[in-house]
C-alpha cells in the first residue's frame, strides 16, 4: 500500500521525488512560482498542481493525504553571505511584504502556514526541512513547537547533511547541505526511526556505521535555551566509531563524480583577450586551487583518501566569503540559488604532480546548472524549466535534495508498515 502526500514546496519537487523513490504516491504541489510548477508538472503529470501564495491558500481545498511535506521559508535566518539574522519584529511594505533586516521574497511555506494547514487536517505525518537556524535562532521557535502537542502531534528533530544520507554511494549527494529535519508524527501513529547511521571510516575499525554525537557546545547551548540540540557536521556534531569511539569521516561522494570533464573551460589569457581578465579575487582563489591540484588533499579532512588511484586531478573555485577552493575529490559545499559560487579548475593536458603549475596554465569555468541539477542528487534527465540559467538556478539552489526526502519517506514508511501492525487508513 502506497502511502500519499501533500507538498507544499519550493524549487523543483526534490521533496516529491524522494517520495517517489521512497514508495510514496504525491497528490498535490503548491508553489507560488509559476516557472517552478511548470517544471515539477513536467516531473509529475499526475500531480494536482497549484500556484499561489500559500499565506492566502484556503487549507480546506488541500486533499486529505498521509504526509504533509512543507519546506517553510529560511531567507530570514539563514547565513548566506554576509546577511544579518532578523530577530526583530516583522512589518510589510505597501506591496504586503514582509521587512526584515530588508525584504526576503516568499519562496517558500511559512511555519505558522503549516499550522493552518494542520487545523484543518491532521495529517498522520508532517515533514518540515530548512536550514538548522530556524531551530537554533528563529525567536519564536520555542512557542511555534509548544503548538504542536496541544494539536496532537510528537515532534522529532534530526541535523543531516545530504552528503552523507544514503546506503550507496550513488544514492549520497555529492554536497554538503546541512539542513534540520523535523518530523511531527500524530500520536496515534508509530514515530519513525530518524537515527543516522552513516557508513563511515573509523582509523582502527576500517568501515563502520557512524554514531551521531554533539559536541558539548552544542548540548550546552541547547540545554540553555530549552531548544533542540541542532548543528552541522563537523562544527556541532561528529560520528563516532561504535567500537571504539574515534572520531570518523563518513563516506562521501566527490564533486568529480558529476563533473563534464569534456568541458574544461577557458585559460586567463583566453578570457581576458575576450576583454573579461580575471579580478583579483579570482585570481587569489586560482593561486589556492594550485595547492589542491598539487599536493591532492582536500579541504575538510587534509586526506588523499576520498580520490581513486589514478584520477584525474581536479579543484573547485569557490568564490565565497572565507572561501578560496577546494578539491574536486570531496563532495562541494552547499548549492545555492543565488548565484554560481562554484567553479572547475583543471590543469593543462599533459600535466603531472609534481611538475611546475602556474595561475596562467589553468583552465577554469563556472559549473553548469546541470551539474548543479546533479550536485543537489537529481537524476540526469529530470526536467527543468526556465528560459534564463538564473530561473533554473533558482528552483534547483532551493530544491531538497531528493535523497533526503527519500530517506524520511523511506522511515516512515517502515514505521507504518512494520510487520504485525495495521496499516491506517485515513476513511476510517
Amino acid at each position: 500500500m502506497s502511502l500519499t502526500s501533500t507538498h507544499l514546496l519550493c524549487g523543483i519537487g526534490g521533496d516529491t521525488e524522494g517520495f517517489r523513490l521512497a514508495g510514496l504516491a504525491p497528490v498535490y504541489a503548491l508553489n507560488h512560482l509559476p516557472v517552478a510548477i511548470s517544471s515539477h508538472r513536467a516531473n509529475f503529470p499526475q500531480v494536482a498542481h497549484h500556484c499561489a501564495d500559500v499565506s492566502q491558500l484556503d487549507m480546506r481545498t488541500l486533499p486529505e493525504t498521509d504526509v504533509l511535506w512543507a519546506s517553510v521559508i529560511c531567507t530570514e535566518i539563514a547565513p548566506a553571505g554576509r546577511r544579518k539574522r532578523h530577530t526583530g519584529p516583522l512589518a510589510v511594505d505597501a506591496a504586503g511584504r514582509p521587512i526584515g533586516a530588508g525584504r526576503f521574497g516568499r519562496t517558500r511555506a511559512t511555519a505558522f502556514d503549516i499550522v493552518r494547514a494542520a487545523e484543518v487536517f491532521r495529517f498522520p505525518y508532517i515533514v518540515i526541512e530548512n536550514v538548522t537556524e530556524f531551530v537554533s535562532d528563529w525567536e519564536v521557535f520555542p512557542g511555534w513547537a509548544g503548538i504542536w502537542p496541544l494539536m496532537g502531534y510528537r515532534m522529532q528533530v534530526v541535523s543531516a547533511s545530504a552528503a552523507h544520507i544514503g546506503d550507496h554511494v550513488a544514492n549520497l549527494a555529492p554536497q554538503h547541505r546541512d539542513r534540520v529535519i523535523i518530523v511531527l508524527s500524530r500520536v496515534d501513529m508509530p514515530e519513525p526511526d530518524l537515527t543516522l547511521r552513516p557508513r563511515s571510516h573509523c582509523p582502527g575499525c576500517g568501515t563502520v556505521r557512524g554514531m551521531q554525537v554533539w559536541r558539548k557546545a552544542a548540548s550546552v547551548r541547547a540545554a540553555r535555551t530549552g531548544r533542540p540540540v541542532v548543528g552541522k557536521w563537523n562544527r556541532q556534531y561528529d560520528y563516532r566509531c561504535p567500537a571504539c569511539g574515534a572520531v570518523t569521516e563518513p563516506h562521501t561522494r566527490p564533486a568529480a563524480s558529476i563533473i563534464d570533464f569534456t568541458d574544461r573551460g577557458t585559460t586567463i589569457a583566453e578570457k581576458t583577450a575576450a576583454g573579461r581578465p580575471p579580478k583579483p579575487y579570482t585570481l587569489a582563489r586560482l593561486a589556492a586551487c594550485i595547492d589542491y591540484l598539487q599536493a591532492d588533499n582536500t579541504r575538510r579532512t587534509g586526506t588523499r583518501r576520498l580520490r581513486p588511484n589514478g584520477a584525474q586531478r581536479v579543484a573547485v573555485i569557490e568564490w565565497r566569503n572565507h572561501c578560496d577552493g577546494a578539491s574536486g575529490w570531496e563532495p562541494f559545499s552547499g548549492i545555492s540559488a543565488q548565484g554560481n559560487h562554484h567553479g572547475i579548475v583543471l590543469p593543462p593536458p599533459g600535466w603531472s604532480p609534481g611538475e611546475p603549475l602556474d595561475v596562467g596554465d589553468l583552465t577554469y569555468r563556472v559549473i553548469t546548472d546541470h551539474e548543479q541539477k546533479l550536485a543537489q542528487c537529481f537524476r540526469p534527465d529530470y526536467i527543468v524549466h526556465g528560459d534564463k540559467r538564473e530561473e533554473r538556478t533558482l528552483q534547483i539552489g532551493n530544491a531538497v535534495p531528493p535523497n533526503m526526502a527519500r530517506w524520511i519517506g523511506e522511515t516512515i514508511q517502515d514505521a507504518v508498515h512494520t510487520p504485525g501492525r495495521r496499516v491506517f487508513d485515513l476513511a476510517a
